[in-house]
């Protein structure tokens, strides 16, 4: 069996993104391409929302329609919608650490393409598939497509640490008196300086069980999405527990490994592996 579906000796060697059975075959195993998209089409709300000033004494300000703050509100409000909207982003999971602890028998539970909850929300109810990556290839990729053009920069930082909601919202909290004192678009040039690693690579723990690797690409160009080519490093497909067997075959045309996950007494292993 190919090391991707056996055993491992880093958490740090492959990474996995989930998708369903159609967007699997239709367009990324089709096109060799994963799609990077706006920050602004993700499925946190922490990162999906604008993000409001925090104002120490709020009955202190005039609020009416035509009041200087709600003005101000409408600026930020505008820079944020810029801000998800150029920061494009593309997430897959990770093995986890704990691998390393458990038997055997236990080990499977923790390989990235193992994860129930993922299967059910990203994986059509484990109907769908999940790919396997090199990550070292993976980033090689990206940066020989987008580092060295002036219209995109690539983060350098990939995980995602995951934290109690009440500390994310302290730490991203814009102070509507920096606002008054440096203006608008300097006090947030200033905010999401200071907190970048807070907007774009930390979450609260209810989401923990993703353990998220995400590559992140601030894009100055006028595409709606980006395009990452797959096809140096997409090294085996998984497909899930629930997806009938007569899809094998369009599985298979693409020459690249694949397996079928099952469960059993609530443990995960692979079975029908082709290499």
């Amino acid at each position: 069996m190919m090391e991707c579906f056996d055993n491992i000796n880093s958490i740090d060697k492959y990474v996995y993104h989930y998708t369903t059975l159609e967007k699997g075959l239709e367009y990324i195993l089709k096109d060799m391409c994963l799609r990077l998209s706006p920050l602004s089409e993700v499925n946190d709300p922490a990162e999906y929302k604008i993000l409001h000033p925090f104002f120490p004494g709020f009955d202190d300000y005039v609020t009416n329609e035509n009041s200087e703050v709600l003005e101000k509100i409408h600026e930020i409000r505008h820079y944020f919608d810029n801000f998800r909207n150029n920061h494009k982003v593309l997430c897959f999971s990770r093995d986890s650490d704990k691998y390393f602890d458990v038997p055997h028998h236990y080990k499977m539970i923790y390989r990235g393409f193992s994860k129930p909850t993922l299967w059910s929300y990203y994986g059509d109810n484990h109907k769908g598939l999940c790919l396997i990556f090199d990550k070292d290839k993976l980033i090689k990729a990206l940066n020989d497509n987008f580092s060295s053009k002036k219209e995109y920069k690539v983060y350098n930082e990939n995980i995602v640490r995951y934290v109690a909601l009440e500390e994310h919202i302290e730490k991203l909290c814009i102070s509507y008196e920096d606002v008054l004192k440096f203006g608008v678009s300097k006090a947030l040039d200033d905010f999401t300086g200071r907190n970048i690693s807070n907007i774009l690579f930390t979450k609260t723990i209810d989401w923990e069980v993703e353990n998220e690797f995400r590559i992140t690409i601030w894009d100055n160009s006028d595409e709606k999405y980006l395009y990452l080519p797959i096809d140096g490093s997409l090294c085996g497909i998984v497909m899930g527990a629930k997806m009938p067997s007569v899809y094998r075959s369009s599985i298979g045309q693409f020459n690249i490994p694949y397996a079928q996950l099952e469960w059993k007494n609530g443990l995960p292993f692979l079975k029908n592996v082709f290499t």
